[in-house]
This record gives C-alpha cells, sequence and structure tokens, in this order.
C-alpha cells in the first residue's frame, strides 16, 4: 500500500466510521459486548438451528468495481442496520482505489522462462 492509501483508510476511519461509532452507542446500539454482567445467570443460548445451510454462506457479494456502493447500499438497507448506509461513498472510493493498486498490468516479468 502507498502513504497515500494508507491516510485515505485513516481518515476514513476517524472521520466517518468513529462518528458513526459515536453515534450509535449514544443511542444504545451495542455492536459487542465489553463487559460482563456480573448478574447474568448464563451467557449460553439455545439454539433451534445447530447446522449452517448453502445459503448462509452465500451473500452474493459485490457484482462490480463500479456498483460498489449500490451493492452496499442495498444490503445495508435491507438488513435494517443503523446508519451505515452513509459509509457507502467512502467504502465505495476506498475499495476502488485499493483495486487500482493491486492491478498488475505490466505483463509477464523478463524472469520467467518458459521450456519446451
Amino acid at each position: 500500500m502507498t502513504d497515500k492509501l494508507d491516510s485515505q483508510i485513516d481518515r476514513f476511519f476517524v472521520e466517518q466510521m468513529l462518528p458513526l461509532s459515536r453515534k450509535a452507542k449514544s443511542t444504545g446500539v451495542r455492536f459487542l459486548e465489553t463487559d460482563l454482567d456480573p448478574d447474568a445467570r448464563t451467557y449460553y443460548v439455545d439454539r433451534a438451528r445447530t447446522t449452517m445451510s448453502k445459503a448462509d454462506f452465500e451473500t452474493g457479494g459485490c457484482t462490480s468495481p463500479d456498483q460498489i456502493e449500490a451493492d452496499l447500499r442495498a444490503l445495508w438497507q435491507d438488513q435494517g442496520i443503523m446508519g451505515l448506509n452513509t459509509l457507502c461513498p467512502g467504502m465505495a472510493t476506498l475499495a476502488k482505489d485499493l483495486r487500482a493498486v493491486g492491478k498488475d498490468e505490466s505483463g509477464v516479468s523478463s524472469f520467467i522462462y518458459v521450456m519446451f
């Protein structure tokens, strides 16, 4: 990664993700429990369904790099997760920039030999 991308990621985290997290916490939303409840009898939960199905592994993913924002927006809107839609433009920009860095269009290295 480059210094520019590292600073983009840091800025996205500080300017977009942290404020959303603070807002969610202020309304009582908890993403991960970090404190144990000393009065809780148990944390064990009986599950009605104990195996995963094929559909549990199929999320669809993003259809193309140009569709990342729309795909994320549809995913998060359908799931009703509070405020994540506001992250869509920034995440799409980061995804496109990271994808551009990862592309290697230099062709075959001159150090590769083909033996017949």
